[in-house]
């Protein structure tokens, strides 16, 4: 059992003529209980000291825990007690806030079901055993629940065997915040929860109403906004419209927490892969367990999944009538996911002679709904005897599958789940890979073996995790795009300007990250060996605002680029014959990765191209006539000009810049710089 700190009340030490270590614990209800401990006598004092400092650490939280208790019906049915009303005259405790179920009325026939009779024995319980956060589990606990929870104690008992109820007091009023927080904001989610509020459980009164539409709404807008990662998921309408009959709306919110981060991890992703994992393994399951259904179902081509899948998502609430449905939650929520699997298996083995007789998913599938309309009938109408004729088929379907299919435990599951997570997983990445694929558009002339290997180096810069587990980002940022280059290139080794450049021009939509869509137009332009477009998007680079003029710095830049990525290249612009010495052999090959300087081809290339920018820039005009203060005179010699010019050029009082043409002019005045643009700068990045 579960207790937390500020629902004791009192611990002491208990005398024992044994020896042994003991404590008598009494909780806030009044319960007594003696702990005993066996091990070392230091570390059972450590425990003791811990237990001391951690109770009086929470004393302060104590205070918050009537206003708590004030939301479970157990403490209304069973507590003493009582408010003080404003005539200071003693009032009983008011009626906690409950489902829809209190409004619309609880699904079934509550004499049928025995409502009465089962409040009455929960109540006996918990008089005995401690309530809500001090009850006690003892195996009367598990039989109360197999024979279906009361409709009032319904949705605080799944609160407590869930384990949410411990998630809400640990974070009171964080459900009201949110609704303030987010009040008014949209989302993508938002507009997807709108599309499935009426068609959540609309047999069910509530949601054929403005009240329980509302209801519905705040808890998954709210739930979304709590976990952006997950946001709205498939099936998640029905089982919160499932939780909302039986539970406030901060209840179901915090079960619906607990069930999509701790009990079914995965089930409602973007993936989904928890649900598609679990197909697999409830597949494995039968094919051990039902070999001869199996094989029939593998030889009519009939798909399992089709019908098991809407069971595990709706956690067969959209399977089963409401009645029947919500005793597979009671047991759910108290033994795990492994409910799911003695369900499903045990439906498979009570039908499955007339499965046998089947061969399309159709017919399957109008067997099995046949089975949960007729659940409520006797699963013996001929017999003879009167009390196995009172025996249902629901009854018959419960006992299955807990008595038969018992030995599908926890380790079981978590086992078959392990052996087919990387297959599953596998399959999920490729498919995902193949849409994406299929969805990229402005690809130019890249092929799709170029596609997939950009894809898979994208996610393998910008994943941590397999991608199947549902991404946890979909726009790369600085550093992993470094890290993408690296893989693509050799001189993308440091950091550089260059590489911020890059970035921010494919950032088209200036989102401070790229999308998969960006990386590849991105490098479809530059890895076409067009030097006339390559060029102009080099230019282009340094133009930062768009006017067709890189000033002073911009060449200075550009010329720093341009070291940056020859660095690790040499030129293959030589003529050949021209140097057949073995020096000019070894300056052809790839430079070594610690290779930090320049090739001395391209070294020279990049100086001539400074010296030949500056001299033919045109001076900037629009920023006063600098030329005309400093005169050059007539007399002077045209030496003393050249170095004048050359000095003014560099003089920043003097501002200059260069054109597009100007620069595809000084580019192709060089072979080097030439055969760079044409082939060495695309052919550098190796997809």
């Amino acid at each position: 059992f579960v207790m937390p700190l500020v629902a004791i009340r009192r611990v002491e030490r208990l005398a024992s003529k044994t020896y042994l270590f003991a404590l008598t614990i009494q909780t806030l209800h009044g319960l007594k209980f003696n702990l005993q401990f066996v091990g070392l006598r230091s570390q059972i004092e450590h425990f003791c000291d811990q237990l001391k400092q951690n109770l009086r650490s929470n004393v302060s939280d104590m205070r918050l825990l009537r206003k708590f208790l004030s939301t479970l019906h157990s403490e209304y049915m069973l507590s003493d007690m009582s408010t003080t009303g404003p005539d200071g005259k003693r009032d009983s405790m008011a009626v906690p806030p409950g489902g829809l179920g209190q409004i619309f009325k609880y699904p079934g026939d509550a004499r049928k079901l025995r409502d009465k009779s089962k409040l009455r024995l929960w109540a006996e319980y918990m008089r005995d055993h401690g309530r809500n956060l001090t009850l006690i589990r003892l195996p009367t606990f598990q039989k109360l629940i197999r024979v279906g929870l009361p409709n009032r104690l319904r949705g605080e008992i799944w609160e407590l065997t869930s384990g949410s109820m411990y998630l809400r007091l640990a974070n009171p009023n964080l459900y009201q915040s949110l609704q303030k927080e987010y009040a008014g904001r949209t989302s993508l989610a938002i507009e997807e929860i709108e599309k499935d509020l009426n068609r959540s459980l609309p047999e069910y009164p509530a949601y054929q109403s403005e009240e329980g539409i509302e209801r519905l709404r705040r808890v998954l807008t709210m739930y979304s906004w709590r976990n952006e990662s997950v946001g709205y998921c498939q099936a998640m309408n029905i089982v919160v419209a499932a939780l909302l009959i039986y539970m406030s709306e901060e209840q179901a919110f915090w079960c619906l927490s607990m069930l999509c981060d701790h009990l079914l991890p995965g089930y409602y992703s973007q993936t989904m892969y928890g649900t598609l994992l679990d197909q697999r393994v409830f597949e494995a399951l039968v094919e051990k367990t039902m070999p001869i259904l199996w094989e029939h179902l593998v030889k009519s081509d009939i798909q399992l999944s089709v019908v098991s899948l809407p069971w595990f998502l709706s956690l067969y609430v959209n399977s089963m009538p409401l009645t029947f449905a919500f005793r597979v939650l009671d047991v759910f929520f108290l033994e795990g996911p492994k409910v799911l699997f003695q369900i499903g298996l045990a439906i498979l083995r009570i039908n499955g002679e007339e499965l046998l007789d089947v061969s399309d998913d159709g017919s399957f599938i109008s067997i099995l709904k046949d089975y949960f309309s007729r659940l409520g009938d006797s699963a013996h109408p001929t017999s003879k005897n009167d009390k196995l004729r009172e025996v249902t088929k629901f009854q018959e379907l419960m006992v299955v599958a807990f008595k038969e299919f018992s030995v599908i435990t926890e380790d079981i599951i978590t086992e078959q789940r392990q052996k087919h997570k990387n297959h599953v997983l596998d399959g999920i990445e490729s498919f995902a890979k193949r849409t994406q694929l299929r969805n990229l558009h402005k690809t130019g002339h890249l092929s799709q073996t170029d596609l997939s290997n950009i894809y898979d180096r994208f996610f393998q810069a910008l994943q941590s995790a397999r991608l199947g587990l549902g991404p946890t980002k979909t726009l790369m940022d600085m550093e992993s795009f470094q890290i993408f280059m690296q893989g693509i290139t050799r001189w993308a080794d440091e950091p550089h300007d260059f590489l911020a450049r890059l970035f921010h021009r494919w950032d088209v939509e200036l989102r401070g990250g790229l999308s998969l869509q960006d990386v590849v137009t991105g490098l479809s332009s530059i890895m076409e060996e067009d030097i006339m477009n390559s060029m102009a998007y080099f230019f282009e680079l340094y133009d930062e605002d768009g006017d067709g003029k890189v000033d002073r710095e911009g060449i200075l830049q550009m010329s720093e680029g341009l070291l940056y990525i020859t660095r690790r290249l040499t030129p293959k612009s030589l003529l050949e014959g021209e140097d057949t010495s073995p020096q000019a052999s070894s300056n052809s090959a790839s430079p070594p990765p610690g290779q930090a300087e320049a090739s001395i081809d391209y070294l020279s290339s990049i100086s001539a191209f400074i010296r030949r920018a500056f001299e033919y820039a045109t001076p900037d005009m629009s920023e006063g006539d600098a030329y005309s203060e400093k005169l050059i005179p007539v007399d002077s010699t045209s030496s003393s000009n050249n170095k004048v010019k050359a000095n003014a050029a560099l003089d920043p009082n003097h501002p200059l810049y260069i054109t597009l043409p100007t620069f595809r002019m000084v580019v192709l005045a060089d072979e080097a710089l030439e055969h760079f643009f044409a082939h060495d700068f695309a052919a550098s990045m190796k997809l």
